[in-house]
């Protein structure tokens, strides 16, 4: 649902929302080559963290939720960009249904059938070629009908003296400008296609990283903090557990098991009035039809609450207390915002100047290794300051 993330999970990402959380959701393209998505993510969180701080959010603390291929997508993105790289640092991250098998494991048959019956269309999928023009003309031709119909519908609301958001028939919600705008959304699904044909065309038979070089840099480098692992219990292709293992252990992850399935975040609420479904009429809603379509979502969503407001109560907690004594404890002096906390991308890099020096990790009297002590790994310092 990568494309259309605020359509595929949109149960559980409005019910956050009614817990009073922002929600920046960042989609991204589907490519054998993970490091793209990743890239493309890290840009757009970059401008998002831009946008939240000109309306005034920038002090919010931030949390990250990932399902499936998201899940990885967080993982890669702390492998391969240090907290000073994303201009912000996530108080917890939750790791929905982990995902990291081979394309064999995800796609049965996959080397043996796919690539060689799409190797021959390479010349045909190339990028400028007729066929990749052809379509280019029809997303258009299909994204005019899209801007056309919206128009239409508006247009017969303001014949009909209807305001936004107002029903022709009373207490129907109404469905025409939703149902176009996820058809449109559905759409972009398909839109991904052509690439991935080609992609395959043209070779690519793995992901890359490969997963084991995945779980060899999720080893060496993963910077995650405490994060929440999460997998149900009827998902045959989790790998939440294989996770644990390989997460170095001053990670702190934790890992709990929920009633559910693979799919139980893209759980859908029809009485829900941006869902453009029919709701579920009250004799079967009463009689419990609902509830059995989202109590497993509700307990996703409970627990995740649960573990970002500890996650966020231990970040003030370190801002409050440790973020004061390790100024208090050297003799530079630094701005006030990072005396404070309130600029913790300001803190950060202090103890890192801190720890460069080895004063912080004296003053606190924790035996630790070298490479916290000397700042050769500014990863673990990292992690030795939250743990402080």
């Amino acid at each position: 649902m990568s494309p259309e993330p605020t359509v595929g999970y949109r149960y559980v990402l409005e019910q956050l929302v009614a817990l009073e959380y922002a929600v920046v959701a960042t989609p991204f393209a589907v490519d054998f080559d993970y490091r793209k998505p990743a890239a493309s993510i890290h840009e757009k969180i970059g401008a998002a963290r831009g946008e939240l701080v000109e309306r005034g959010y920038g002090s919010l603390p931030v949390v990250g939720l990932g399902h499936s291929l998201g899940a990885l997508m967080h993982v890669l993105l702390s492998c391969e960009y240090s907290s000073a790289d994303q201009g912000v640092t996530a108080s917890g991250t939750a790791l929905v249904s982990y995902n990291n098998k081979s394309a064999e494991g995800a796609i049965p048959a996959f080397k043996e059938v796919f690539v060689p019956a799409l190797s021959p269309l390479e010349p045909l999928l190339e990028e400028g070629s007729a066929i990749r023009n052809s379509i280019a003309r029809v997303q258009e031709a299909r994204a005019a009908d899209f801007r056309r119909l919206r128009s239409a519908v508006v247009g017969v609301q303001d014949a009909l003296g209807l305001k936004e958001g107002e029903s022709l028939v009373p207490g129907v919600p109404p469905l025409v400008l939703r149902g176009l705008e996820d058809l449109e959304a559905a759409a972009g699904l398909v839109d991904q296609l052509p690439e991935v044909v080609a992609s395959i065309a043209r070779g690519a038979s793995e992901f890359e990283p490969t997963p084991a070089e995945m779980r060899d840099l999720v080893a060496a480098s993963c910077a995650l903090r405490s994060p929440l692992l999460v997998r149900f219990d009827n998902d045959a292709i989790d790998e939440s557990e294989a996770l644990l293992e390989i997460l170095p252990a001053e990670a702190g992850a934790e890992l709990v098991e929920l009633t559910g399935s693979h799919v139980t975040p893209l759980a859908i609420d029809p009485n829900a009035p941006s869902t453009p479904l029919l709701p579920i009429p009250e004799q079967f809603a009463d009689g419990g039809l609902r509830n059995a379509l989202l109590e497993n979502a509700d307990a996703l969503v409970l627990a995740l609450d649960e573990y970002f407001s500890k996650s966020i109560a231990v970040e003030d907690s370190f801002r409050d207390d440790t973020v004061g004594k390790a100024v208090e404890d050297t003799s530079e002096e630094v701005d006030p915002e990072v005396a404070n906390g309130a600029d913790l991308s300001k803190a950060q890099q202090f103890f890192y100047d801190v720890v460069s020096e080895g004063e912080a990790v004296e003053d606190n009297g924790k035996e630790v290794d070298h490479e916290v002590a000397n700042g050769a790994d500014l990863s673990k310092a990292q992690q030795f300051f939250y743990g402080v």
